[in-house]
């Protein structure tokens, strides 16, 4: 039980605070901007859609410091960071299905694709089912989690199969993310694209610029208006 606490304190730790750096640079690059907003907007989303919910028990619940059985956990990942570490968790899991897609496409999330809808609902649902295996056992499978936005059902309405119970509940958080999360990123991606473009444009246009009038040759009162170019004094 003591090694299995270690490796969740190092996978989530790691998995949290190693990319935030790299989030930073990307941040400062106007071509990468739009991967530092994915990254954030996945942070925000997860926070606001189970995480914090489900770590203090806000709905038919119990806080995760009640449903740890490891002084391990209660003292290095109690409620008041474990929500938050585990939304950057989740805005790494963008940056990994941002990756992966870049590993078949040379612009990633560039226009909709079929193929990588069904890349992402396939990854969302894997790594949840690995995590929650082998990180959250005690804490998501305990059915103690209660409802959230992005998971409805409570866990005492989990289906019972043959080869045992469906956590229905744990899975819906990235069920729910497939449909939200890719329409979104295609959205940031093409926003932020279209500024650095209007923003290449002006540049080549010799910003900052001024008007000048000029009279029409037939003598009327319409003033046209032409963009100059400023000069720059040598």
């Amino acid at each position: 039980m003591f090694e299995n606490d270690i490796l969740t304190l190092t996978i989530v730790y790691s998995n949290a605070l190693i990319p935030i750096p790299m989030v930073i640079l990307m941040s400062m690059k106007k071509d990468l901007r739009w991967v530092a907003a994915v990254y954030l907007f996945t942070v925000i989303l997860a926070a606001c859609g189970w995480e914090t919910w489900w770590t203090f028990g806000f709905v038919d619940g119990e806080n995760v410091n009640d449903i740890y059985t490891s002084k391990l956990l209660k003292t290095y990942l109690p409620a008041k960071v474990c929500w938050l570490l585990n939304s950057l968790c989740d805005g790494t899991v963008a940056l990994i299905t941002i990756s992966l897609l870049a590993s078949y496409r040379r612009k990633p999330l560039e226009k909709a694709s079929l193929l990588d809808a069904v890349v992402i609902a396939i990854f969302f649902n894997l790594q949840d089912l690995l995590v929650s295996v082998f990180c959250y056992e005690q804490v998501l499978l305990s059915g103690k989690t209660g409802l959230a936005p992005f998971s409805p059902v409570h866990a005492k309405w989990n289906p019972v199969t043959s080869v045992g119970q469906f956590e229905i509940s744990v899975e819906l958080p990235w069920i729910f993310m497939s449909f939200f999360w890719y329409p979104l990123a295609l959205k940031t991606r093409q926003t932020f694209s279209t500024s650095q473009e209007d923003e290449n444009n002006g540049g080549e246009m010799g910003l900052p610029m001024h008007v000048a009038p000029f009279a029409m040759n037939d003598g009327a009162a319409t003033t046209e208006c032409t963009y100059v170019q400023l000069e720059q004094d040598s």
